[in-house]
């Protein structure tokens, strides 16, 4: 769910007047108020629904070609591995790889070419199943969407995970996995946690606490990825007690959503490692991701205590 924040006052004259004892009452969901300290968002986010379907690069070229994913298969995209099928990740077969290195681990390797099309097509199957039970399923990208919730109209949700379940079965989807949590990064992460046809559930709240324990490494820039680690963060939870002004500062726009996405879209990161008082100076990067960026003259003076 899209949540707009206001610029200014204009946009509470435009929502409907309540009573002073209303709104503290019952507040809306994702709603913005004016208070003492001025605008702040309603801390209660929207509970997701992640349905990943491992490998599924493999599953539509294997598809495409009538092979069964129980083969040794391997997708590769400009001359490396970009997905492989479970059999050849026993052999050895691993992301990143070259065709020779992957070939001389599992001599058996089936080698397909990546077709974006087809997994775009073969995906549609499994957002179907899924839009008979709630509307608003949001493809991230092939093998893997994301719905809110529905658990107030089957009672739970676990109960409204069961019913997914057993509509991606009928549908012939055998392979997947369910994550429930504050936000679709979370949701994700819970997904791949939890066995096949089963859902990994995160308490209300307790995302930021379930990734602070990740590694850094789960974040998708490779380039922010070496840079963190050079600066000594090693997990999410290490990053998400960097402040966001300075995140915001030395890394741009790309840099703050990946750390929003750290600290579960919290406004301020309640994780082991800002308890413990995990401090980063980042007047020792030498690396910028922006190439404009690139003279560690041009950084502002680093105003972390």
């Amino acid at each position: 769910m899209t949540i707009v924040e206001p610029s200014s006052e204009a946009f509470l004259r435009t929502r409907p007047q309540k009573s002073a004892e209303s709104r503290d009452a019952t507040p809306i969901r994702g709603s913005v108020r004016k208070n003492d300290g001025g605008f702040q968002r309603d801390a209660r986010m929207e509970r997701q629904l992640a349905v990943w379907c491992p490998d599924w690069p493999v599953v539509a070229a294997g598809a495409h070609q009538g092979l069964s994913s129980e083969l040794p298969l391997a997708v590769f995209e400009r001359g490396e591995v970009f997905a492989c099928s479970a059999t050849a990740r026993v052999e050895g077969v691993r992301r990143g790889m070259r065709r020779r290195d992957a070939s001389a681990r599992c001599p058996e390797l089936i080698v397909l070419d990546r077709n974006e099309a087809s997994e775009i097509r073969t995906f549609e199957n499994v957002l179907a199943a899924i839009e008979e039970i709630s509307a608003g399923v949001a493809p991230v990208r092939p093998g893997l969407c994301a719905l809110r919730v529905p658990s107030r109209f089957y009672g739970g949700e676990s109960e409204a995970a069961a019913v997914v379940a057993e509509h991606l079965v009928g549908a012939g989807v055998w392979d997947f996995r369910m994550g429930i949590a504050d936000g679709i990064f979370a949701a994700e992460h819970a997904a791949r946690r939890a066995t096949p046809q089963d859902c990994w559930i995160i308490p209300h709240g307790g995302s930021a606490v379930f990734l602070a324990g990740l590694s850094i490494g789960v974040l998708e820039n490779a380039d922010l990825v070496t840079l963190l680690r050079r600066l000594g963060i090693r997990s999410l939870g290490d990053f998400a007690a960097v402040p966001p002004r300075d995140v915001l500062t030395r890394f741009g726009q790309e840099g703050a959503l990946l750390h929003r996405r750290a600290r579960a879209g919290q406004g301020a990161a309640s994780t082991s490692a800002s308890r413990n008082g995990c401090h980063v100076c980042l007047r020792s990067a030498r690396l910028c991701l922006n190439p404009r960026q690139r003279n560690l003259r041009r950084f502002r003076r680093c105003r972390l205590p």
